[in-house]
């Protein structure tokens, strides 16, 4: 398999190349050592700093060069260089800006890209919050929660105020899309070979939705079956979404069309890290904890929602947290 597809592949599970190695299984190959590290522990905004200094950093060989603005901004250096053909390359160097106000505009970004200039250096902008979309700059890194979550899962960062979302999905749809694990063998190859998928619905009550919000999904007439977290979404006509998910979801471009009627728009929620509750939450049991919710349309919801919902869908019944 091509080596570009593989790295892209477990990049996207958080894992960070660490080294190459010459003739490491055969002698006429070399091996792209990748790793990752696994946090147990849910972390507050508080702790957010520490633990990116720690394990983003430090641990991965890099000394610290603490700046005026404290903890949240410092310069780090890795200590070692990569040997080249002839001499050590340079090491690698970033001014590091750590932030956890849940408001991070492009003005923010912006203004940190001046200071990159200034100093001549690349940058990480590192977010303890969710943005709306993925942002990509050229001399920058920009990681949201989203990102952090995956680089280190299962880490699970603790944000006052974090929103959550409901969706109802007909059953045929669900049993494609998310399908019960004795269900995988009638799943069709182009979905069981991702695991990052699209949901797609009329657009309401999206505007508020953060990258790594947590997505539950209600199957119609039965019971809450697991949950993902939201990579990005996107509000387009369905010509336009089918062309660019047309691989990742269960629905043909007429039923896009069909969603469409009357507003012109779809919206598409693209998500991954979909997990499947070992005990179901049925319905009368979801009014109980959320005595609005309605399978008609989305359900905004909030966090503590999320963990009683978890809790009786036993969802981490196989995951142990660190205390600290």
């Amino acid at each position: 398999m091509n080596l570009t597809v593989l790295h892209h592949f477990f990049k996207r599970y958080g894992f960070l190349i660490d080294g190459i190695s010459p003739q490491r299984y055969r002698s006429d190959l070399y091996e792209i050592v990748m790793g990752k590290t696994f946090l147990y522990k849910r972390i507050s905004d508080e702790q957010f700093s520490e633990t990116i200094r720690k394990y983003l950093f430090e641990l991965r060989g890099f000394e610290i060069e603490e700046s005026e603005e404290g903890e949240s901004e410092f310069i780090a250096r890795s200590k070692y260089g990569v040997l080249g053909f002839y001499k050590e390359r340079p090491k690698e160097e970033y001014f590091v800006k750590i932030v956890t106000s849940p408001n991070v505009s492009h003005a923010d970004i912006k203004e940190f890209e001046r200071e990159l200039d200034n100093l001549g250096m690349q940058g990480l902008f590192i977010s303890f919050h969710g943005l709306p979309q993925k942002i990509e700059r050229i001399n920058m890194i920009i990681l949201d929660a989203y990102d952090i979550e995956t680089l280190f899962y299962p880490l699970e960062l603790i944000k006052r105020g974090r929103k959550a979302i409901i969706y109802s999905i007909e059953k045929e749809y669900a049993d494609v899309l998310i399908p019960q694990r004795q269900q995988t063998v009638l799943i069709p190859e182009k979905l069981l070979l991702r695991t990052d998928h699209v949901y797609y619905r009329w657009p309401d009550r999206y505007r508020e939705l953060r990258r790594g919000a947590p997505i539950l999904f209600y199957v119609s007439g039965e019971d809450i079956r697991g949950e993902a977290k939201l990579v990005e979404y996107e509000v387009e006509s369905p010509e336009t979404l089918y062309e660019k998910y047309e691989r990742l979801g269960v629905y043909g471009l007429r039923d896009l069309q069909n969603i469409a009627k009357g507003k012109g728009r779809v919206l598409a929620v693209k998500f991954d890290w979909y997990t499947e509750y070992p005990k179901p939450v049925p319905y009368d049991k979801v009014k109980e904890i959320i005595p609005r919710f309605n399978p008609i349309t989305a359900n905004k919801i909030t966090y503590d929602d999320v963990i009683k919902i978890r809790g009786w869908g036993e969802r981490e019944s196989g995951i142990t947290f660190d205390k600290t």
